[in-house]
């Protein structure tokens, strides 16, 4: 039950991404285009991000919600969807994604693919379909489905913050949409937390009939996993509604502080 499982593609994927990212923000940096220094943030962030994505699926963590707990498998979707997408976001720099998007056919993809509108419903599918108990059992019983389902989830969620946390600052939302946007999004969470918490019977039949550790019941199980879902996932984005606001207030005072080009032309000519 406490064992590690090697999931060999995941490993040796998220050794190359490493690898890949190390040259890249270091020896390669020149070569690339970056600048002289490298903010330490960054890689810390990204390789966090990997890290975190590794240790939720090959760890206990990734046992105990396969097999026994509701509740590890939330606290696995809320790594994956909301530490591991947005550390990963924020740790790429933009001179190492620009290049990327040179193309006008790749630029205006990405473009229609953080618009806010088609973020949030990519995600959102996403996020709540796989928690349909069907769907969410046939995940639990075929492997496949299983790796599509983390797949969607990590891809959907980089597209999720990807307005407000972008490389590229012209394809972010403007901070009063970033707000919003954020605002509504915590509105899901809560409708779907809500409904799971206060549902009388066990919704998924894998974790119905899973021995039971740890002393919790499968409703018990249930609710806590629900809760976890509600309370936490729904407090994320309001941190990232308060960012945006203050980042936003923070703008409007240096627009304001600086001299305007009549100020300016006015001191020119005294």
């Amino acid at each position: 039950m406490n064992d590690w499982t090697l999931d060999w593609p995941l490993l040796f994927g998220l050794i190359a991404a490493t690898v890949g990212y190390l040259w890249a923000v270091g020896p390669g940096r020149k070569r690339l285009g970056g600048p002289a220094a490298f903010p330490v943030g960054k890689a810390v962030a990204f390789l966090s991000g990997l890290l975190a994505l590794g240790l939720s699926i090959m760890s206990p963590i990734g046992i105990w919600a396969d097999r026994y707990l509701f509740t590890m498998h939330m606290v696995q979707h809320m790594i994956l969807t909301m530490f591991c997408a947005p550390m990963l976001l924020i740790g790429i720099p933009e001179w190492l994604l620009r290049p990327l998007v040179q193309l006008p056919w790749v630029y205006t993809i990405v473009r229609f693919a953080v618009n806010p509108i088609v973020a949030f419903s990519a995600f959102n599918i996403s996020f709540n379909g796989w928690h349909f108990p069907q769907f969410y059992d046939l995940a639990l019983r075929n492997e496949l489905v299983h790796i599509l389902e983390h797949q969607m989830m990590m891809g959907s969620a980089i597209l999720l913050w990807a307005p407000s946390l972008i490389p590229l600052p012209e394809l972010r939302s403007s901070y009063p949409v970033q707000m919003l946007y954020y605002f509504v999004n915590s509105i899901i969470p809560t409708i779907l937390g809500a409904l799971i918490t206060f549902a009388d019977s066990v919704l998924y039949p894998t974790y119905e009939l899973a021995p039971r550790i740890w002393g919790i019941s499968a409703i018990a199980d249930q609710q806590i996993g629900a809760l976890i879902m509600w309370i936490p996932g729904g407090s994320i984005f309001i941190l990232a509604i308060t960012i945006a606001f203050f980042k936003w207030m923070n703008r409007e005072d240096e627009e304001q502080s600086l001299p305007s080009i009549a100020d300016q032309k006015a001191a020119a000519r005294q």
